[in-house]
């Protein structure tokens, strides 16, 4: 609690002690009544809100181009009236039809626009919306990490604001990026968790989402004839929620997903009238990207069926709806599916040049799903040209990929999982009525209840705020955030590295930490100043968050050094990271530094060695190794024993 705040309760307390019994007998009939206008306006706001969040959504389901429309004119008519209500409703409107049509760019944009203004007028749905839509652009970029660090804080929001509903949409995100990750167990208990909520809260829109999604699970490359079927069933599912007249995004998008499915049960002629009917709602809809989707799976069919040239052409078609909405995933699928196509007409240059392409999307993308994906299609091509060495090659690659894949698969909890959800969905309707039920008789019961407690609420207030406030005074001692950069601190990063420490025996797995330090630091804050040196820091941090992957994490270990935890990393992927960060640092620009000043760091790492070995051992040899980096010149890496030493 803040000082002016302790101040306030302070004097409330003292003013009680002074009350005559008049002014107690009044204070508790006003208090009384307090709880009786909260009691029914709370609801009332409440439902407005859900009115209104319903009322974006629904627009956006049918026509999200339209919605767009619409919301620019509402955006300029609310900004020229200065009606900060008016414009947050445009904003989100904007955000979720920029979402729904893949437009990273200015999704970006409206999120960011927006997240300041809910900030601003305390409306936490909506910042939680804002929050939530900079995740998923950071997952149409391939960057996991960021990702997942915008999900973490929209959950929070979610939490600590009593938003159950937003929670849910949030995890239908994290499922959607753990399915990217490969961890299928972890999405399964993800989307079961925000079905649950769906149901209870009659969000029918989005529990056809959630069928959606699941289907999604099932629905993958090398799928099983067993697992399509599902995928199926749960494609036809969540049809049954679209209305073709109301919902036709929605209703596109399920037509769609029906036919990749038969197309992947090589149903051609099952897949081709879903294709068409998702194809005739898009146009409809003027969608170019949701057309393209369409164009890219009728092109996989051309191939398949030996028309390649005119597979060719529809590829052609699609590329620049993906390249123009910033689809970097579909670019990539495409480009794969292109080379394929040019090798088996036998033009080497174009297969390989189409294929050097897809693989600079490829490398920031990496996930084991991907992996196989590209290696699979890498080793056909190369074969089919006859180069044996480089086939080889990435057949080597593609074993270790599904190797990582298949470690990572878990069927047994997946199985369980499985069987939950259907119960559930089984239950859906019959469970819906009883929460409405339930809802109606716990608010009256609340309000019976308020009445009851409210003198005893009042009796214990003075107690309540005083030990309260001492409980935030403790919680904040524990914060674990450092101010200046956002990173976990020094108590908190080592707790982390402890546990993963621990945790690494268990696993198997490898383990590595490494110091960072910040070349010449000192030199700036003496020539430039303090605010230019801690507008480097948060540079520095910036940069590097974005580049590490998932598991791994970066705290503020004290003044310009940093710590980094690598779990389930050895000595060579500790190598590549500091690579990655140094080719991140090079592009920072800070305000107040010149632009000729180049900003370098050094880094010295340490791998865990034996089963006697501490911690703390570790961090002194990662920190030997800086040292030594230092020495020789900055700018540079050292592994120590390792001998893993980048120059600069």
């Amino acid at each position: 609690m803040r000082p002016d705040q302790l101040r306030f309760v302070n004097s409330w307390c003292i003013r009680l002690a002074l009350f005559s019994t008049g002014e107690i007998l009044f204070t508790y009939a006003l208090l009384v009544v307090c709880v009786f206008v909260c009691g029914w306006a709370a609801p009332a706001w409440a439902n407005h809100s859900q009115d209104e969040t319903r009322e974006l959504e629904r627009a956006v389901s049918d026509d999200p181009r339209r919605a767009l429309s619409r919301a620019e004119d509402w955006l300029k008519t609310a900004q020229g009236s200065g009606d900060k209500v008016g414009e947050l409703k445009a904003l989100r409107l904007l955000t979720l039809a920029n979402d729904q049509i893949e437009n990273s760019a200015k999704l970006k944009i409206n999120a960011e626009r927006g997240a300041t203004l809910a900030r601003e007028l305390g409306n936490w749905e909506a910042l939680c919306e804002f929050t939530a839509a900079k995740a998923a652009v950071e997952v149409n970029q391939g960057r996991y990490g960021g990702a997942n660090a915008f999900l973490d804080e929209a959950t929070a929001l979610a939490q600590k604001y009593g938003l159950p509903v937003s929670a849910a949409k949030i995890d239908l995100g994290r499922a959607n990026l753990a399915r990217e990750l490969g961890r299928i167990s972890d999405a399964l208990a993800l989307l079961i968790n925000a079905y649950d909520v769906f149901e209870a809260h009659g969000e029918k829109r989005w529990m056809a989402n959630t069928l959606s999604a699941f289907a999604g699970i099932y629905s993958h490359v090398g799928a099983s004839p067993a697992e399509l079927a599902k995928a199926i069933e749960y494609n036809k599912r969540s049809l049954a929620f679209a209305d073709p007249k109301v919902n036709r995004f929605d209703a596109a998008t399920d037509y769609h997903n029906l036919g990749v499915n038969y197309f992947r049960l090589k149903d051609y002629a099952q897949a081709k009238p879903y294709f068409e009917k998702s194809m005739a709602l898009s146009r409809d809809l003027k969608d170019p990207v949701s057309v393209a989707y369409v164009n890219y799976r009728l092109g996989l069919i051309a191939r398949d069926e030996k028309r390649l040239a005119e597979g060719l052409d529809y590829f052609a078609i699609a590329l620049p709806a993906f390249k123009e909405s910033g689809n970097v995933t579909m670019q990539l699928q495409l480009l794969l599916a292109r080379a394929e196509v040019l090798s088996m007409q036998e033009r080497r240059k174009e297969s390989l040049d189409a294929l050097a392409a897809a693989r600079v999307i490829f490398e920031p993308l990496r996930s084991p799903r991907r992996e196989v994906t590209y290696y699979e299609k890498a080793a056909q091509i190369y074969a089919r040209f006859r180069d044996h060495e480089q086939a080889y090659k990435h057949m080597l690659s593609l074993r270790d990929a599904e190797q990582r894949v298949a470690e990572a698969a878990n069927s047994k909890q997946a199985a369980e999982l499985q069987t939950r959800f259907d119960v559930k969905v089984k239950e859906a309707e019959n469970a819906l009525l009883r929460s409405k039920q339930t809802e109606l008789e716990a608010r009256r019961l609340a309000l019976i209840l308020a009445l009851i407690l409210c003198l005893v609420v009042v009796g214990g207030l003075a107690f309540y705020l005083v030990r309260q406030a001492r409980r935030n005074q403790r919680f904040q001692n524990l914060a674990m955030r450092d101010d200046l950069t956002g990173l976990p601190n020094r108590r908190s990063i080592l707790e982390f590295a402890r546990l993963q420490f621990r945790g690494r025996r268990a696993a198997d797995k490898g383990f590595c930490v490494a110091l960072i330090d910040l070349d010449h630091f000192k030199a700036i804050n003496d020539e430039f100043g303090h605010n230019v040196g801690d507008a480097v820091l948060v540079a520095f941090s910036d940069a590097w968050q974005r580049q590490l992957r998932v598991n791994d994490r970066m705290g503020r270990f004290g003044g310009e050094e940093f710590l980094l935890v690598m779990p389930g990393s050895d000595a060579a992927q500790i190598a590549q990271v500091f690579e990655r960060l140094r080719s991140a640092v090079q592009k920072v620009e800070v305000v107040g530094l010149p632009a000729d000043r180049r900003l370098t760091f050094s880094m010295g790492g340490a791998e865990a060695r034996t089963d006697g070995e501490t911690l703390d051992g570790m961090i002194k040899r990662a920190d030997e190794a800086l040292y030594r980096a230092k020495q020789a010149g900055r700018d540079r890496f050292d592994m120590g024993q390792q001998n893993l030493k980048t120059q600069g």
